[in-house]
C-alpha cells in the first residue's frame, strides 16, 4: 500500500511537471519573437489559432536552459524533469533539453492530462528527425499512447469509430474541418496497446472500435479485420484549400505525367537537342572543339533543368498528397536515432508515383540503350 502511495505521489509530480512544461511551451509559442518563423509555418499549413491553442501546441526554444530554468523556477528537480522525459543526460553527465527548435504537440490521456509530446522539427539536420516524441517513461509509452485522444474521445465514443490520421497536423486539420473524431499515433504501425487505450478510453470493447486508416497506414495485426482503410487521406492542403477529391486527382495525374516526361527527356530529347545546337555551332562539317564544347555546356544546363524540375515536381506532388517531406530520406546521415525515424516515415508513406515514374524511366533508357547497342548498332565485343 505505501508503494502504491509513492508511486502515485511520484506520477502526481510528473503530471503537474509535464502539465507546467506545456503551458511554457504554449506561452512561447505565442509570445517569443522566435517563434514567428514557426506560427507562419502553422498558418501556412492552414491551422487557424483558435484549433493550435484548443490543442494546446507550443514551441521548444533551441537553446536548453529555458525550459530548465522555468521548471527549475516552479521548485522541479532536474531528476524529476529527467524522469518526465523531458531532458536527457550526457556521457558526462550533463543536462539537455530532448526537444530544441520543434513545434510542440501535447500527448494527452483521455481524461486530459499531460503524458509527453511530440515534437515537430524546424531546424532539420543530419541527425535531427522530422518527428521526435518523448523517451518512454512512468507516464508515457508511445507504442501506447494516442494523439489527440481527449479531443477525439466523445465523437469515437458516439460513433465507434476513430479516424486515424498520419501526423498531429492532420490531426488538426481534420477537428478544424469537422472531423473531431481524429486521432494519430506515433509508431511504424497502429499497435493493439493503442487500441486497448481508444477503447478504455470511450468506455467501449477493443472490438467494438473502428479504425479508418488514413492511406498507407496499417494495424499491428495485419490479419485483424476491424481496420477500414481508405483514402481520405488525400486532403487539401493550404496551397488547395478548396480543392475537390475529382480535381486534386486530376492534378495529380498532371505531375506525375510531366514528371515522366521529363524523366524521359534527360536521355532522349536533351541529348539531341545539344548535339542539334552544337552542329550548328561549329565552323563546317568536320568535328571541332568549339561544337563538342557547345554540346557539352547545353547539355548540362539542359541536365540541371531537368533535375531542378524534377525536384520541383516531385515536392509538389508530396505537399497535395500530404506526404511529409523527408519521406523520400534514405540516406545513413538522415536516419535519426530516436523518436519516429525517417525510414518509419519511408515504411509508412512508401515511394511516391514521380519517384516510380523516374525509375521507370531510367529501366527503360538503359534497356532501350542495350537493344540498340548489342542489336541494331552492332556490338564491337564480337569483332
Amino acid at each position: 500500500m505505501r508503494d502504491m502511495q509513492e508511486r502515485r505521489a511520484t506520477d502526481d509530480r510528473l503530471t503537474s511537471l509535464l502539465s507546467d512544461a506545456a503551458e511554457f511551451f504554449e506561452s512561447y509559442l505565442w509570445e517569443s519573437e522566435y517563434c514567428r518563423a514557426a506560427r507562419k509555418t502553422l498558418a501556412d499549413r492552414g491551422l487557424s489559432a483558435e484549433v493550435l491553442r484548443e490543442f494546446g501546441v507550443g514551441y521548444a526554444p533551441i537553446g536548453h536552459a529555458e525550459l530548465l530554468d522555468h521548471l527549475g523556477g516552479l521548485g522541479h528537480s532536474i531528476e524529476e524533469v529527467e524522469a518526465a522525459g523531458l531532458a536527457d543526460r550526457s556521457g558526462r553527465g550533463r543536462i539537455h533539453s530532448h526537444f530544441r527548435s520543434r513545434i510542440m504537440f501535447p500527448v494527452r490521456d483521455g481524461e486530459g492530462r499531460v503524458l509527453g509530446f511530440a515534437g515537430l522539427g524546424t531546424h532539420l539536420g543530419p541527425s535531427w528527425p522530422l518527428w521526435l516524441t518523448s523517451p518512454r517513461t512512468e507516464l508515457y509509452d508511445r507504442s501506447v499512447a494516442v494523439f489527440g485522444l481527449d479531443r477525439a474521445a466523445l465523437e469515437v465514443a458516439a460513433t465507434g469509430t476513430a479516424v486515424v490520421r498520419r501526423d498531429c497536423i492532420d490531426v488538426l486539420l481534420a477537428h478544424q474541418d469537422g472531423v473531431t473524431n481524429a486521432v494519430t499515433v506515433h509508431s511504424g504501425s497502429v499497435t493493439q496497446e493503442q487500441r486497448h487505450t481508444l477503447a478504455a478510453a470511450v468506455g467501449r470493447g477493443i472490438d467494438d472500435v473502428q479504425l479508418d486508416l488514413s492511406s498507407g497506414m496499417r494495424i499491428e495485426d495485419p490479419g485483424d479485420a476491424d481496420a477500414t482503410v481508405s483514402d481520405s487521406s488525400l486532403r487539401p492542403t493550404a496551397a488547395s484549400p478548396a480543392d475537390p477529391p475529382r480535381y486534386r486527382g486530376l492534378k495529380l495525374t498532371a505531375l506525375v505525367t510531366a514528371t515522366a516526361l521529363l524523366a524521359v527527356n534527360a536521355w532522349t530529347g536533351a541529348p539531341l537537342f545539344a548535339v542539334w545546337v552544337g552542329s550548328h555551332a561549329q565552323d563546317g562539317k568536320v568535328l571541332s572543339t568549339r561544337g563538342v564544347l557547345t554540346v557539352l555546356v547545353v547539355l548540362s544546363a539542359l541536365a540541371f533543368l531537368i533535375g531542378w524540375g524534377l525536384t520541383w515536381l516531385s515536392a509538389k506532388y508530396d505537399q497535395l498528397s500530404g506526404r511529409p517531406r523527408l519521406a523520400g530520406l534514405t540516406s545513413p546521415w538522415h536516419r535519426a536515432k530516436r523518436g519516429d525515424r525517417v525510414q518509419d516515415i519511408r515504411s509508412r508513406y512508401g515511394i511516391s508515383a514521380p519517384e516510380k515514374a523516374v525509375a521507370a524511366s531510367v529501366i527503360v533508357g538503359v534497356l532501350a540503350f542495350e537493344v540498340w547497342f548489342f542489336f541494331i548498332a552492332g556490338s564491337p565485343f564480337g569483332n
